[in-house]
This record gives C-alpha cells, sequence and structure tokens, in this order.
C-alpha cells in the first residue's frame, strides 16, 4: 500500500520524495509502455510533451507522430512547442477528394467549365492535388499561441515552376475571444460526401460569422485542442493580470508624486505672472514720477525725493531679476 504525503501526517519528508518519485517513474512507465505500442501500430516516431511543460494537466498526456515541427520548422522546439496536434489525413483527403469529384460532375451542367477543367487535365490531378494539400498542414500550441503552418507543397501537374510557397500564422491566446468545435454529422456536397471531419474555429475581434481566424478541419483531438487552448488562454490572462496589479501597486505613489510637482511648478508659474505683471505696472507709474523729481532736484528745492526714486528703482530692479528667474 503507498502512503499519502498529502494526508498522512506522520509521514518523513523521505518518503514524502520517495513517494513522488515512485509516482513520477509509474508515469514515465505508462508513458513508455503507450509509445512503444503505439510506435509498433503506426510504425512512426511518437513524440511527447517536453519536461518544461508537463506541469500544464491539458498538456501532461499528449502524444503526436507529426514530426514537422521537430524537424523542419526553425525555433527552440524544447522551450517553445508545448504540443503538436496530428491531422487525420486520410479522412481529409476522402472528404475532399469527394468534393473534389462531386464539382467536376456538376461542372457538366456548363459545358465550357468542364471543357477547362478538362483541358487542365484537372481530373487526372485531382486526387494527387488533395493529397499534396492535405498533408502540407500542420498545427501545434506554442507559449505564444496557435502556430499554424502550410509547407511548400506541390500545386496542379506538379511541376516545380507551380509549386504554393509555405505559410504560417500564429494566433496569441490574448486575441482569442471563441474556440468552438463543429462535430461531424449529415452530408455535405448536395448530400452526396458524409461529413467525417471535426472542425475547429478560432475567433478574434476582428472575426465574424463568414470568416474566423483560424479554421482547423480533421484534427485527431479536437476536444484536447481546445481544452488546451482556454487552458493557455487562462494561465496567459492571470499572468497579465499579477503584472497589472503589480504595477498598480507601484503606480500610485508615483503618479501622486508626479501630480504634486506639477502642481507645485503650476503655481509658481503663476505667482511670476503676477509678480511680472504688478512689476510692470510699477515702472510703467515711476515714469513721470522720476521726471518730476528730477526737475525739482535740478531746481535745488528738495533732493530727498530724487533719492527716494533711486531707492524704489534698485528696488523694481530687483524684483523683476527675482521674476525672471
Amino acid at each position: 500500500m503507498m502512503t499519502n504525503p498529502k494526508t498522512d501526517p506522520m509521514i518523513s519528508t523521505a518518503t514524502a520524495y520517495e513517494v513522488v518519485g515512485r509516482e513520477e517513474e509509474y508515469e514515465d512507465a505508462l508513458t513508455t509502455d503507450s509509445l512503444t505500442s503505439n510506435m509498433l501500430e503506426t510504425g512512426r516516431a511518437t513524440f511527447t510533451v517536453s519536461k518544461s511543460f508537463r506541469h500544464i494537466p491539458e498538456a501532461r498526456t499528449l502524444t503526436w507522430t507529426d514530426d514537422f515541427f521537430h524537424e523542419r520548422e526553425e525555433g527552440d522546439f524544447e522551450n517553445e512547442i508545448i504540443a503538436v496536434f496530428d491531422f487525420d489525413y486520410d479522412k481529409i483527403e476522402a472528404f475532399n477528394e469527394g468534393l473534389g469529384w462531386v464539382s467536376l460532375f456538376c461542372s457538366l451542367l456548363y459545358p465550357p467549365i468542364f471543357a477547362f477543367l478538362s483541358l487542365i487535365l484537372c481530373p487526372c490531378f485531382l486526387r494527387k492535388n488533395v493529397q499534396w494539400s492535405a498533408r502540407a498542414q500542420h498545427v501545434a500550441v506554442t507559449r505564444d499561441g496557435i502556430r499554424f503552418v502550410e509547407d511548400r507543397r506541390k500545386f496542379l501537374w506538379g511541376l516545380s515552376c507551380m509549386d504554393k510557397g509555405k505559410k504560417a500564422k500564429t494566433v496569441p491566446f490574448d486575441k482569442i475571444t471563441d474556440c468552438d468545435i463543429v462535430e461531424p454529422a449529415g452530408n455535405a456536397a448536395l448530400c452526396c460526401v458524409p461529413n467525417i471531419l471535426y472542425s475547429v474555429h478560432i475567433d478574434t475581434a476582428s472575426s465574424n460569422v463568414q470568416q474566423h481566424e483560424l479554421s482547423l478541419a480533421g484534427l485527431t483531438e479536437a476536444h484536447k485542442f481546445k481544452k488546451l487552448v482556454w487552458a493557455m488562454k487562462r494561465a496567459y490572462g492571470q499572468n497579465n493580470e499579477g503584472e497589472k496589479s503589480a504595477s498598480n501597486a507601484a503606480g500610485p505613489g508615483v503618479g501622486d508624486c508626479q501630480g504634486e510637482m506639477l502642481t507645485l511648478l503650476r503655481e509658481i508659474r503663476d505667482e511670476l505672472r503676477q509678480n511680472n505683471e504688478s512689476l510692470g505696472a510699477l515702472q510703467a507709474s515711476s515714469v513721470p514720477r522720476s521726471t518730476t523729481t528730477a526737475s525739482l532736484s535740478l531746481s535745488g528745492n528738495d533732493a530727498q525725493p530724487a533719492q527716494a526714486i533711486a531707492d524704489l528703482n534698485t528696488t523694481t530692479s530687483q524684483n523683476i531679476n527675482f521674476g525672471i528667474v
């Protein structure tokens, strides 16, 4: 019987580490056994989530066989890619090929269109084009968002001059507003082709009913993909809220100091303007007095007013200099 370190109060630290180590070894053993059996069944290498992201419950048990992001995509896989999700390429090819044949037969109603499609050998290369398009799709959930890649692929007749270039798109978690799954039901193309693909629609603020930000058809684990996306979005939102709360905790003190400084500077500016206006008025009124005093001094009647005006001018000059400074 295995003791539980969380519920047994008498358990020692060494025993706790031993129990945790045994649980991790047991999980690794289960993962190794499942990977080995999957490799024997499919004949392809199976990948798991790196240890740096196994603390995420929704990603801990995910496995995949798509090696695109491991071998052909640039970047630090161990520190950027959380999980890769496989497309069911066989179902995608079967569904899209059925749609293609139905469309081709419908073109018989318009002989010019059917003649043009036959001229470019569309019936001969229909299956190849469907296969090239389907197997160029790859999707992964990274630390920053959902990364979808359409690799370089052949097109039309398969000539190198007709190749389509690689396209990549990343939808950040903070921009995602909705992530919905459309389960297969009914038939498509005039009820001729059964719907067998799960579709995942990712929307942002710029999306609308007619145009989704990203649509993924044919994922083998659509529900696990949705759970991981929402889990990462919640974690991303909590991190942003923590940063905002930390900035708000330090922000009010700084904002108060800046507000007080601005208020003080405005008061100083207003006082300087008032002093300059009053000093200008004093200067304007002192000019006729000084003239009168000079005439009185020249006549020799009284020298005291001239001295008083001189003192007033000196004081005024000092006040003006103070106001300018």
